[in-house]
């Protein structure tokens, strides 16, 4: 099932909206028709920023989006040929020296530190965190950004971007984490043939989306990696 909340929102099956931006990225990436009746201009609040969903509390906070998050959401504006909002989401990335926005938790006022810290988590109950910070974009990301707006004047930077994401594809080979992320990565960098010598791909991919009964992304997925 793809499911979409009241106003077309792509939802998981509780209709929780967190992944929402995750999920509106993969549709158009791949082509569905459902990316057509998606208004993805309503997931930038305001300039280079995105929220996870636009209306749910607290996915709707611009300072929980995060990197798994944007991944699929940027390959897909570029599907799209929507490659306004990607520059300035680059820009704005820039100026926060490639953190991502995810500098609270999920709700408004529950700040990160990069230092020894408590705080009362989601459920009430006191933990204690060493280091918890935004998410860094590593070369072959912001390489995955420039890739996506074409921002002919950033190229130069694929020199140091390329290389970073062969050595994450080569990491991967053992990993079972991020593989959609990796899927749209590998499809803007045109390695997917690189990819696809993960020998259990498929079986990740497909297991990780009939667990929560929306086989229809892993499909979706598996046809886009064997381009």
């Amino acid at each position: 099932m793809i499911y979409r909340d009241e106003k077309g929102f792509p939802v998981d099956e509780t209709s929780d909206g967190g992944d929402s931006a995750f999920r509106a990225g993969i549709l158009a990436t791949c082509g569905h028709p459902y990316a057509d009746e998606i208004d993805f201009a309503r997931y930038e609040v305001t300039d280079g920023m995105f929220v996870r969903h636009p209306d749910q509390i607290p996915w709707n906070n611009k300072f929980n989006f995060s990197r798994d998050q944007a991944i699929p959401f940027i390959t897909g504006l570029s599907v799209r040929k929507d490659y306004a909002p990607i520059v300035r989401f680059f820009y704005k990335r820039l100026r926060s020296f490639f953190f991502m926005q995810n500098t609270e938790r999920d709700y408004r006022g529950s700040t990160k530190h990069h230092y020894p810290h408590s705080f009362i988590d989601d459920k009430g109950l006191p933990e204690t965190r060493m280091f918890d910070y935004a998410d860094p974009l590593f070369p072959h990301h912001i390489g995955l950004i420039i890739l996506s707006g074409k921002m002919y004047g950033w190229y130069w930077f694929l020199l140091f971007a390329y290389p970073f994401h062969l050595i994450a594809i080569l990491a991967n080979m053992n990993s079972k984490h991020e593989q959609n992320q990796r899927i749209c990565e590998s499809f803007i960098y045109g390695t997917l043939k690189l990819y696809r010598m993960k020998k259990d791909w498929k079986e990740i991919n497909l297991e990780y989306w009939f667990s929560r009964n929306e086989a229809e992304y892993g499909i979706l997925l598996k046809q886009l990696a064997m381009k």
